[in-house]
């Protein structure tokens, strides 16, 4: 028995650099803190369905924006009238 008891010491005291020692004390708080979080996650997403758009809204938000992409696509940026081109 001193044998397995002298195995379990050695273990106990082989220095680790990324070992990480916690109080109960810090361990409630993190508990706290990821349950905090948690929560504020859950009140994003509740927030967020409340709030989506309905299918018509997105709809017409859609369609004004196709609307504008054909505009620019078919009026490009420095095509208008200039002074290097004088109109007739």
């Amino acid at each position: 028995m001193a044998f397995h008891e002298f195995c379990l010491q050695s273990l106990l005291y082989i220095p680790y650099a990324d070992k990480v020692t916690f109080c109960m004390l810090q361990g409630m708080i993190e508990l706290q803190k990821m349950q905090e979080a948690q929560q504020k996650e859950a009140a994003a997403a509740a927030h967020k369905a409340a709030h989506e758009d309905s299918d018509e809204e997105s709809d017409a938000k859609v369609d004004k924006q196709r609307a504008w992409d054909d505009w620019k696509d078919e009026n490009p940026s420095g095509w208008g009238n200039s002074k290097l081109r004088p109109t007739a």
